[in-house]
């Protein structure tokens, strides 16, 4: 990814005046994300590189555990969604396609359409429980206030849904998908507040977050009247991250399951929803430091920044352009800070604030031996490599390793 190509790349000026902002409001001053219409956002090519990174290691991660993906269509017959009773509800942030179209609605939930699509593939047999699917989309709800990308009308989410014979079967199938969840968040060093009621398989999960808007009294486990104890967390506000709970409606969307002795029965099932945006905000509130924020290594967008030490001559613009190149055809995430009117300093910068742990820096003693200045995030040394020397590469896939390994946002 080259810089000075990038729509947004004015703001990648003055970073760290953004550190002063909650999180959501970080990430569109930075620009990774902006708003024409409140609510919907628009994700810049800086933005959307982080999400489809964050949105496949989530992707591997259920895989890895067996779920399977599913993906359907953005739209939904009204007669669908009003089948799970979801309209009697919530019809007021329903959002309708206008005439002729008006009996479709964008779906502001997943069950209902999943349900009809695989009651159309025909009743399930017992031997294919637990079926467990996930999928990528986005829900839409109109809200009458939004909030940046933290309270908008447009959610992005990873959807769960598993399918269980009986109750004890959903129980137990509630608490893989908690547990994977929670592995998930471990490995991107986050730390997340579980609400969970065991006797029902109804789970909350919560990040620590000032601008949030939830309390442990709003979550699904305290509406469906459960007791837990919030002790000292009660009036720490939280921004919510996932959910599950069982769905009740599978009966009225005609999904049915074969038991052993072929009677046919509606399915045990659990929905469950994590917010990819929300996902990402805690990310970054979680992965501050006082030049920037710290990715893990998956979501990291780059591992290393083609910089110049100086103006952008001819000469080091070719050598520039060469490593670069050659860095992308070896597969790493490499970028090429090249705008025109940027400072070392300011490219340094950025690099600082997106945690990118090498600077491969080019200027003209550089360029007079084919050589590129490795500069660590962390102030080691600077080594120099030669860049017609075959090995240079995986010196610098070396470099990256060893950072990545160290290079962690403080708690």
């Amino acid at each position: 990814m080259r810089f000075a190509h990038l729509p947004h790349a004015q703001k990648l000026f003055d970073l760290k005046s953004a550190l002063a902002l909650p999180s959501h409001q970080l990430l569109e001053r930075a620009g990774l994300v902006g708003f024409v219409d409140a609510g919907f956002a628009w994700w810049s090519p800086l933005g959307q590189r982080i999400m489809m990174l964050l949105q496949q290691t989530v992707r591997s991660h259920l895989e890895a555990r067996g779920f399977l993906e599913v993906a359907g269509p953005l739209i939904a017959s009204v007669s669908t969604l009003e089948k799970g009773g979801w309209l009697a509800q919530f019809e007021d942030e329903l959002m309708r396609l206008g005439s002729p179209t008006a009996e479709f609605a964008v779906p502001p939930t997943s069950e209902e359409p999943l349900l009809a699509y695989l009651a159309s593939c025909g009743s399930l047999s017992h031997r294919q429980l637990p079926l467990q699917v996930f999928e990528f989309r986005p829900i839409f709800r109109f809200r009458r206030r939004t909030e940046g990308l933290y309270q908008n009308r447009e959610f992005g989410c990873c959807l769960i849904a598993t399918f269980d014979e009986g109750h004890d079967d959903f129980l137990r199938s509630s608490r893989e998908v908690k547990n994977t969840l929670v592995s998930l968040w471990e490995s991107l060093h986050l730390d997340v507040h579980v609400v969970t009621h065991d006797e029902t398989g109804t789970f909350e999960a919560l990040f620590d977050y000032e601008r949030g808007d939830r309390r442990l009294a709003d979550t699904v486990v305290a509406k469906r009247g459960e007791d837990f104890q919030a002790g000292d967390l009660a009036n720490r506000k939280w921004g919510g991250l996932a959910m599950g709970y069982r769905y009740d409606a599978v009966a009225q969307l005609g999904l049915q399951v074969a038991d052993r002795e072929n009677a046919l029965s509606a399915p045990f099932m659990g929905t469950f929803g994590m917010g990819m945006q929300r996902l990402l905000i805690a990310m970054v509130e979680q992965g501050r430091t006082p030049s920037g924020i710290v990715l893990p290594k998956e979501i990291r967008p780059f591992d290393c920044v083609v910089i110049h030490a100086g103006p952008l001559g001819e000469r080091e613009t070719s050598l520039a352009e060469d490593i670069y190149k050659q860095l992308q055809k070896a597969g790493a995430k490499v970028a090429w800070d090249d705008r025109p009117r940027a400072t070392m300093a300011q490219r340094m910068e950025v690099a600082d604030f997106f945690g990118i742990p090498l600077r491969l820096v080019v200027g003209p003693s550089e360029t007079d031996y084919d050589q590129v200045q490795v500069r660590f995030a962390h102030g080691q040394r600077p080594v120099t490599l030669v860049v017609r020397e075959e090995s240079w590469i995986a010196r610098v896939e070396e470099f990256i390793r060893e950072e990545s390994d160290s290079l962690r946002a403080p708690r």
